[in-house]
């Protein structure tokens, strides 16, 4: 991973939000909204919350990352942008009430809408 040299005070700090993701259009979002259902047709492979997007975004020279996450039912922590799981994965049910395990086989199985 190439990791960015520090920029005096002065200068534009960049922050990429969830490393680097897929855009979708801004309008009538809704907290219930899946952006994963309305994404434009994909410019790269990557997923939001993930260490490859996360590691691109280091790369194209950011100083900061904001990740998602989520604590799960047996007090680990997972990077999910999701409230719930139907969004973006074969599973169901709130992020917060799975176990780690499940959320790592979930997420394992190439199971986003991508």
């Amino acid at each position: 991973m190439a990791v960015s040299q520090a920029r005096p005070l002065s200068e534009m700090t960049i922050m990429a939000r969830r490393g680097v993701y897929q855009t979708y259009p801004r309008e009538n979002l809704t907290p219930e909204t899946c952006t994963a259902e309305i994404i434009y047709p994909p410019t790269h492979d990557l997923l939001e919350n993930t260490t490859p997007s996360i590691a691109k975004a280091f790369e194209l020279n950011a100083d900061t990352i904001e990740i998602d996450i989520h604590s799960t039912i047996d007090g680990k922590i997972v990077a999910f942008h999701d409230w719930t799981l139907e969004c973006r994965t074969n599973g169901s049910g709130v992020t917060q009430e799975q176990k780690r395990s499940l959320m790592i086989f979930i997420l394992s199985e190439g199971s986003f809408l991508l």
